[in-house]
Formats: structure tokens, C-alpha cells, sequence
């Protein structure tokens, strides 16, 4: 009795996680909950034989433990004690449903084989379950036993993605190109068109029928729109197969005129002139199950999802790990405080070869930054400046994290140099004076700065950030100011849920005596970036001129909570001590996002 009572604690503990690989519970529903069960479980333990209970408390300290470092995100960590729990005995259903797709996040590709094996029998429906036993399949060339499996599909949850892309790659691989193209049918939708046109390029590219492959290539928006670099490089790539060269040179200098600063088709140029061959596309069942994986994660990755993207771009990554675009994603779903070094290590493994090399040693610069090897960052990207006399990136780059590092002077010079690369500035580089302009406001160069910003806004008018940038700095001067009440407004309406923007539009309000709307504008910024000392003294000005001061005051109190800096600190400890003496008390900072390059 007392062991089925511990069998049901686990079980209910784990249930709502049999049909669904995403944890729903906050850190702290699950952390009561956890407490909650062990006080439970302990009662249980206690009258059970010494030997029995030690046994069954190591079961429950593992089962904790693991629950505890997958709510954290720290997958490595939770695979680890799942996997002590899957050895104490057959965990029920639900609890290796979770632990499956903990092995397969973490990698750990041969701890999920025999729990696909048997979940397989007990879960058959699971669609985690289902994807993982047809991956592994595929991966061990047993495509038939593949096949047999999507003969009766679901038409559901992710199954409605993958099911007509793996179809469709079985019968490609087998030849039959007709009955791979009718499979993928399911995608020809408004949603998933681009996915549907891209896999008929690829299964007619393999099937060797290089004037289809163009045309569903050419579908995905030339000549009339942009095509990604991804679409360039398969159209480019088959039109030079099928002597469509002229075509082949058209494409290519469109994708070099929308991306100047790349090496992304550096060998493409080298393919077209008939110095070096075409390389082939896809050419096999496993490698069309790794790109179609890839792309779904992709678009679920752009749409913010997490866990999901991760287990399809790790199952991808286990099929081809040869396929650096799905490094480069996989790198991005780790948690890169946590998985720093794995992180790194999916990048640093690109062969200097592929084309996607440029774009991970620039995402590598960044996360070397982000995980405390900032002089490595630094010396990679003067590496690549070095190796690449007019490439432009990298010196941005470069810019960008000495400026985040409060470095500005550094900062200003590499974005000098990034100037100096572009030469006359277009539209594809407003970025760089965006940025450079920061830097020159922080350093105290206003002159330069102003110039900069309005060059920036004259090259592309609707930056958002570049509007709330140059119209709070007139505000904070007191210059400009209807017209640059006018650009602010413009940038809420492009960024309603920036809380920063909608702080620059209330200060500018207040700078003009427009104390209600202010107060308005103000608690809206608040509601979006609560944690900001700048907004919380903003809104306690605003308050204080309104007539609210027992309000004000306790803004300003929750400002120095926030730790604001030196300067600001001493002006709020003089308000809180003698009330706002003067109405328009000059702001402490330009508030801007973190990152400007977002806009």
C-alpha cells in the first residue's frame, strides 16, 4: 500500500506532462509543489524498513533534483537525474515521456533510443514520442519501418509539419519524385507557402530536375520581391546547373546588392564564372529530414517558442551535423548561462569552408562577450577585420560591444573604421551612424552625435529607435521641442509596447508643461518597464506637478531601490528632502533599448 502510494505521489506528480514536452509551471508553483509532495513522500518513507526507505528516498532525491533543473532550464543537469530515476526502475509512461525529451534537448541521443523503443507501445499517440522513433529510424537508414509509421498520420500539433515533409523525403529518396511533391499538398497553405515551394525545390533539385527546382525557387518572391540568402544560394545553385547562368548572375548580384556586408555567396561567384562546381543540394531521406526539422524550429524559434525548437533543431543536429545554418539556431536555444561551452563549441565546429562561417564566427564574437571571453571577442573581430579589408560587420560588432561596455571612445573608433569601409552612407548602413551617434552623445560630442542621428533618419525614416534617440535628446536640451514631441509620437506608434519609447514621449510632454498627459504617458511606461530608476523619477516628477506628492515621493523612493546611478541618486535624495523646486529638472539620461541594433 505504502509503495503504491509513492507510485501515485510520482505519477500525479508527472501527469500533466505525458502529452505535452513544455513545463507550464512558474519557479514557484513548482518549488511549493515540490516542497509540498516531499513533505508527502517523507511521511510515507519513514515507516517503510531502513534499507527500503534509503532506497526510495534516493529515488525521490533524483526524481527533485531532476524536476528542479528542468524547470531552470538546465537540460544537461535534469538528463543527468532522469536518467539516475529511469535506473532505479521502469518509470511510469509519463515520467519517461518527459524524460525523453529531456535526453533529446540535451543530446543525449543514445539514453533516448530505448525509451523511444518502449514509449512507442505504451504511448503510441505521443507525438514527441512518434518524431523521435521516426528520426532514429531514418537515422539508421531503416527507412521502410520510417514509412510504415506515417501511414496513419495525425493531423495535428507539429505532426500536421512533419508528417507531409517526411512523406514527401521517404518517396525521394525511393525515386518517386511525382508522389514526393503530391505529399507535401497539405503545406500548400497561406502559413506554411514558403515551407511548401523551398522542399519542392529541393526534391526536384535531387531528383535532378534543375528548371523545376529554379521555378519553385523563383516562387518564393524573384523577381518582384527579396529573396532570403538561404532561397539565393538554392537558385543560384541550380540555374548554374541548368546553364541558366545570366539568370545565375542576376540573383546573385540582387543578394549582394540587399546584403553588401556578407561573404555569404563569396564561393557562389567562383560557381558561376565555372572555376568550381556546383556543390549538391540534398541528396538522401536523412539529410531532407534534418533541413525540414530545421526550418520548422527556425519559424517556431522566430515566434519565441523555446523547448520545442530545441528538441526538433537537436534531432536536425543528430540527422546532419554537418548542416551549419541548424548549428547556428541550435547555439541560440541554449541557455548561454547555463550551456556557455556547449553553446560555444556548436560554433567553433563549423569548418572555415561553409558559407554560414562569416555569420558564426559574428554570433561566436557575440556570445564569447556575453560569457565573460570579451578580449577573445575582441581579438576575433579584429582577426576578421584584418583578414577582410572591406568587410563592414565586424566593426559594427566590434562598436557595439565596447558601447555596451560603456567604452564609447573605443567604440566611436571602431565605428570610424566601419564608416570608413561604407565610404558614401545608404540605407543599408543607417545602423552604423545610429549607433555611432550613441557613442558620440555619451561622450559628450553632441554636434557630431546630432549629425549623425539626423543622417541615420534621413536614410531610413521610420527607425523607431533612431526617432526616440535624436527627439529625447532635443527634449533633455530643451531644443526642438514640438518637433521633437512630433518624432517620439511617431515611434510609439511603430513600438506601442516599448516602455522606453513611452517614456521619452511623457518626459517630452512633461518638458513642455503637459503635466496630465505626462502623468498618462508616464504610468504607461511604467506598466511596460517597471524596473527602470529613469521612469520611476520621470513618473515622480510628474506626479509632484500634478499635485500627488505622497505619489511622487514614493516613485522617487522606489527609484533608489533600483540603484540608479551616482548623479541621478544625489538628485533624487534632494527632491525626497526638499520636495521639486525646480518644474523642469533636466533628465538623467537618453533612455534607449538595450540593444539599438533591434530596430
Amino acid at each position: 500500500m505504502m509503495q503504491t502510494g509513492l507510485s501515485l505521489f510520482l505519477h500525479s506528480f508527472d501527469r500533466n506532462t505525458a502529452d505535452n514536452s513544455l513545463d507550464r509551471c512558474s519557479n514557484r508553483g513548482i518549488a511549493k509543489c515540490l516542497w509540498s509532495c516531499l513533505a508527502v513522500a517523507l511521511i510515507v518513507i519513514i515507516s517503510w524498513p531502513s534499507g527500503q526507505a534509503m532506497a526510495q528516498q534516493s529515488k525521490l532525491g533524483d526524481y527533485l533534483s531532476a524536476r528542479v533543473a528542468d524547470n531552470q532550464g538546465d537540460y544537461a543537469k535534469a538528463a543527468k537525474f532522469y536518467k539516475k530515476v529511469i535506473n532505479h526502475g521502469k518509470p511510469t509512461p509519463a515520467l519517461a515521456a518527459r524524460a525523453l525529451t529531456i535526453f533529446i534537448m540535451a543530446g543525449k541521443i543514445d539514453w533516448s533510443k530505448p525509451i523511444a523503443d518502449e514509449l512507442i507501445k505504451d504511448l503510441p499517440n505521443n507525438q514527441t514520442v512518434q518524431l523521435a522513433k521516426i528520426s532514429f529510424l531514418v537515422a539508421n537508414g531503416e527507412n521502410d519501418q520510417a514509412g510504415e509509421m506515417l501511414k496513419n498520420p495525425q493531423n495535428s500539433g507539429i505532426a500536421a509539419f512533419t508528417t507531409p515533409l517526411f512523406q514527401a523525403w521517404l518517396l525521394a529518396a525511393n525515386g518517386k519524385t511525382d508522389a514526393a511533391i503530391k505529399a507535401l499538398k497539405p503545406l500548400d497553405l497561406q502559413g506554411t507557402k514558403g515551407i511548401y515551394n523551398r522542399q519542392q525545390g529541393l526534391i526536384n533539385e535531387m531528383a535532378g530536375r534543375f528548371d523545376k527546382a529554379a521555378e519553385n525557387f523563383r516562387a518564393l518572391g524573384w523577381p518582384n520581391g527579396i529573396l532570403s540568402p538561404r532561397v539565393s544560394r538554392d537558385l543560384i545553385r541550380v540555374d548554374v546547373k541548368a546553364g541558366n547562368i545570366k539568370e545565375a548572375q542576376a540573383v546573385l548580384k540582387a543578394a549582394i546588392i540587399n546584403q553588401p556586408d556578407t561573404r555569404f555567396y563569396k564561393d557562389l561567384e567562383a560557381v558561376i564564372e565555372g572555376r568550381q562546381k556546383a556543390k549538391n543540394g540534398i541528396t538522401s531521406a536523412k539529410q531532407g529530414f534534418a533541413m525540414s526539422l530545421f526550418g520548422i524550429a527556425r519559424v517556431m524559434e522566430q515566434q519565441r517558442a523555446t523547448q520545442l525548437p530545441r528538441l526538433l533543431s537537436q534531432l536536425a543536429f543528430y540527422l546532419n551535423p554537418d548542416l551549419a545554418a541548424n548549428r547556428i539556431l541550435l547555439s541560440g536555444l541554449h541557455n548561454v548561462k547555463i550551456e556557455p561551452d556547449a553553446s560555444l563549441q556548436l560554433l567553433k565546429d563549423i569548418p572555415s569552408t561553409s558559407p554560414y562561417i562569416w555569420q558564426a564566427n559574428l554570433e561566436l564574437a557575440l556570445l564569447m562577450d556575453r560569457t565573460g571571453y570579451s578580449d577573445q571577442a575582441e581579438t576575433l573581430l579584429l582577426n576578421l577585420l584584418s583578414d577582410n579589408p572591406k568587410w563592414i560587420r565586424p566593426a559594427l560588432l566590434l562598436g557595439n560591444i565596447r558601447r555596451a561596455r560603456e567604452q564609447d571612445i573605443k567604440a566611436i573608433k571602431a565605428y570610424d573604421l566601419a564608416m570608413e569601409r561604407v565610404g558614401e552612407p545608404t540605407k543599408a548602413y543607417w545602423r552604423v551612424l545610429y549607433s555611432r551617434g550613441i557613442s558620440l552623445e555619451r561622450s559628450g560630442q553632441w554636434p557630431k552625435a546630432e549629425k549623425d542621428l539626423l543622417k541615420a533618419l534621413s536614410l531610413q525614416p521610420n527607425a523607431p529607435f533612431v526617432l526616440n534617440y535624436l527627439g529625447y535628446s532635443w527634449v533633455d536640451k530643451g531644443i526642438n521641442l514640438n518637433k521633437a514631441i512630433t518624432m517620439i509620437e511617431k515611434a510609439v506608434r511603430l513600438r506601442p509596447r516599448d516602455g522606453y519609447i513611452a517614456d521619452s514621449l511623457g518626459w517630452g510632454y512633461y518638458k513642455l508643461k503637459r503635466y496630465d498627459e505626462a502623468v498618462t504617458e508616464l504610468e504607461k511606461a511604467i506598466e511596460l518597464q517597471p524596473a527602470d530608476p529613469v521612469i520611476n523619477d520621470h513618473l515622480g516628477d510628474a506626479y509632484w506637478q500634478v499635485g500627488r506628492s505622497i505619489e511622487a515621493r514614493f516613485q522617487w523612493n522606489r527609484s533608489l531601490l533600483m540603484k540608479p546611478d551616482a548623479k541621478l541618486e544625489k538628485k533624487i535624495r534632494l527632491k525626497l528632502e526638499n520636495g521639486l523646486t525646480d518644474p523642469v529638472l533636466p533628465a538623467n539620461a537618453v533612455n534607449t533599448p538595450a540593444n539599438p541594433d533591434n530596430g
